[in-house]
C-alpha cells in the first residue's frame, strides 16, 4: 500500500496539523547527535509538513533540503518561507528522494511511521544512499506497539502496520497508514546502519483520555564508515 496521500492532503487542508513552532526534540537531537557546526553542513528533512522545523534549521546556517508528501503542506511551507522555495520538494519519499547526496544528516519526526513496513525499508535504503559515510539518521516519535492505539484500526500487510482509524481515534483519526515497532523490528529495519542511540518513551494521560498511553521510539543511526 502506498503513502496515504489523500488522507494527509485532507488533514493539512483542515488545519489539523498546521503546527508553526519547531519540535523541541528535533532541536535537542540535531544539536546532540548531528552537531551542525559548519556552514557547508547538509541536512535533509523527510516530511517537513508546513515548515514546522524550518525556523530552527534557519538558525543553523546549514545547507537544508526537505521533501514532503503533501502538496498542500509543501505549498504552505513555501509560502511561509519564500526564500527557501527551491529547497522544498513534493514527492513520496518512500519511492524517490529528488535531492542528491551526500548529506551529513537526515532528520524526520513521525513521518516515516505513517507508512507500511516495505515502504519504510525502501526509504531507509534511499536515505543510506544519500548519507555521507558516518552520516546520521535521526528518527523521532516512531510509534511503539505499547501505544494504546496499536490495538485499534485494522491490520494491514503485517502486525506492525494498521489502518482504518476513524473519528473515534484520539491520535490517528483518518490518518491512513500507521506503523508501530518493537525493539527487534527496529533493529531489523536498521540492519544496514549502526544504531548509536535508541530510546523508548511512554506518557500516560491522566485527563482527558485517562489511561491513554502515548508510546514512541527515538532512534539515531549512522551509515558505516568505509
Amino acid at each position: 500500500m502506498a503513502f496515504s496521500r489523500d488522507e494527509w492532503e485532507h488533514l493539512y487542508a483542515s488545519g489539523r496539523h498546521d503546527i508553526r513552532w519547531p519540535w523541541s526534540n528535533v532541536i535537542t537531537y540535531v544539536h546532540r547527535f548531528a552537531k551542525p557546526a559548519r556552514p557547508d553542513f547538509r541536512i535533509l528533512e523527510l516530511g517537513c509538513g508546513p515548515g514546522t522545523n524550518i525556523p530552527f534549521f534557519k538558525t543553523l546556517d546549514a545547507d537544508y533540503r526537505a521533501v514532503e508528501g503533501s502538496a498542500n503542506a509543501a505549498e504552505t511551507a513555501k509560502a511561509n518561507f519564500p526564500d527557501w522555495t527551491d529547497r522544498i520538494d513534493v514527492c513520496d519519499f518512500t519511492t524517490d528522494i529528488p535531492f542528491d547526496g551526500p548529506f551529513d544528516a537526515v532528520i524526520e519526526r513521525a513521518s516515516l511511521s505513517h507508512n507500511p513496513t516495505a515502504d519504510i525499508r525502501r526509504c531507509l535504503e534511499l536515505v543510506g544512499e544519500r548519507l555521507a559515510p558516518g552520516g546520521v539518521f535521526i528518527g523521532l516519535d516512531w510509534f511503539s506497539i505499547r501505544h494504546t492505539e496499536y490495538t485499534g484500526g485494522q491490520q494491514l500487510d503485517d502486525r506492525f502496520t494498521r489502518t482504518g482509524y476513524d473519528d473515534s481515534s484520539y491520535a490517528f483519526a483518518n490518518a491512513g497508514t500507521v506503523h508501530f515497532s518493537d525493539e527487534k523490528h527496529l533493529r531489523d529495519l536498521f540492519g544496514g546502519f549502526e544504531i548509536e542511540y535508541l530510546q523508548h518513551n511512554e506518557r500516560q494521560h491522566v485527563f482527558p483520555q485517562a489511561g491513554y498511553i502515548l508510546a514512541t521510539w527515538d532512534i539515531v543511526a549512522r551509515t558505516p564508515v568505509v
